[in-house]
């Protein structure tokens, strides 16, 4: 009898299988957070081009994220791309004009083109 109770089960698992699949919901996208996440441990590894993709990704879901293009721009800098990050930190600083570290951030990038009296504003 057991047999008989295994079989039937057995059965009709691959349908309740197939219909309970159909119920579940999609996969959710990743949020800004988990991107963000992975983009700053990505960073701190020295992957800047994962990092910037993945700083891409989140200002995408959040285009007015200061941080992220504040980090993009870091990512660029990071990778040679001066005029990129530029661009980038000065998007953030125009997000968050009050911002410190938007200011340091700029800075820093202005002081590793050799212009010192650049930074020196963006420092104060």
């Amino acid at each position: 009898m057991k047999s008989g109770f295994i079989i039937i089960l057995t059965a009709f698992a691959p349908g309740l299988c197939a219909q309970a699949q159909k119920q579940q919901p999609a996969p959710a996208q990743e949020t800004a957070t988990v991107i963000f996440a992975r983009a700053l441990d990505e960073q701190r590894k020295g992957d800047f081009a994962a990092a910037k993709n993945d700083y891409d990704k989140i200002i995408v879901l959040e285009p007015t994220n200061a941080t992220a293009f504040g980090n993009r721009g870091n990512a660029k800098l990071a990778s040679g791309d001066f005029d990129g990050a530029m661009s980038d930190l000065n998007r953030a600083i125009q997000l968050q004009p009050i911002s410190a570290p938007c200011y340091y951030n700029r800075a820093n990038a202005w002081e590793t083109r050799g212009d010192l009296d650049a930074a020196l504003l963006d420092y104060n």
